[in-house]
């Protein structure tokens, strides 16, 4: 387009650049005191590579510290989730659940083709978040692996349509069971963050959208406004 027809008003490439980065706390005049502010400022952060979250979370906040990353998340002020879509998210706790229940919907389609593909139906999902929180219970947060050998144990990694698909389940087990807000991962341990039971977290009536935030409920627009 030549230059002269360019709606002068609208904001050059640069300056949406330096917009974004202005907004997402990257210079010192909109960087957050401490690692929970920064992550609250924005609501979530992405969080998929473990290694990079304190990174993420530091470049927002100078002044903190690596260890002061370790114990926000020591501490559960800060979680690991998927609240949105199939991307690992970190939020603040008492965002994770009215966010996760505003947004849920966005991963409805994944749910039905699972179902569909790997046979794991609501049955499974249940028996699944037994095995989880019973260990939680007794253990307290769990390494992944361990979670994993003891949906094994279970018996709930069977042959579906005589296909060995337990690497589907297990990746659709920890994302779903997260998704509805049953679990959620917590505290660092090495290269992971550790699986814990999620109910305890302020419920989806406590953001500040207020209650019934799920699509279709009478507060999911107030809650689609905050997030804008």
């Amino acid at each position: 387009m030549p230059a002269a027809a360019r709606d002068s008003s609208a904001p050059l490439p640069r300056e949406v650049s330096l917009a974004r980065i202005i907004s997402q706390g990257l210079i010192p005049a909109t960087a957050a005191s401490d690692v929970v502010q920064a992550v609250a400022g924005r609501l979530a952060i992405q969080g998929q590579q473990v290694s990079a979250v304190p990174h993420a979370l530091l470049v927002r906040a100078p002044a903190a510290t690596p260890a002061d990353v370790e114990a926000a998340f020591a501490r559960g002020d800060l979680v690991r989730s998927w609240p949105m879509r199939g991307t690992v998210h970190i939020t603040t706790a008492a965002d994770h659940h009215w966010l996760r229940a505003a947004l849920m919907h966005r991963t409805d389609a994944w749910v039905r083709r699972s179902e569909e593909a790997y046979g794991v139906d609501a049955a499974l999902c249940e028996r699944a978040a037994e095995v989880a929180l019973g260990l939680i219970s007794d253990q307290g947060p769990l390494m992944r692996s361990v979670l994993l050998a003891a949906w094994q144990e279970a018996g709930l990694m069977e042959a579906f349509r005589g296909e060995d698909v337990s690497s589907y389940r297990r990746r659709h087990l920890l994302v779903r069971l997260q998704r509805e807000g049953i679990l959620v991962q917590g505290p660092r341990s090495g290269n992971e963050h550790l699986v814990m039971d999620a109910r305890p977290l302020p419920d989806a009536d406590s953001g500040p959208a207020g209650a019934d935030v799920v699509h279709g409920g009478v507060g999911h627009r107030a809650a689609c406004a905050h997030i804008a």
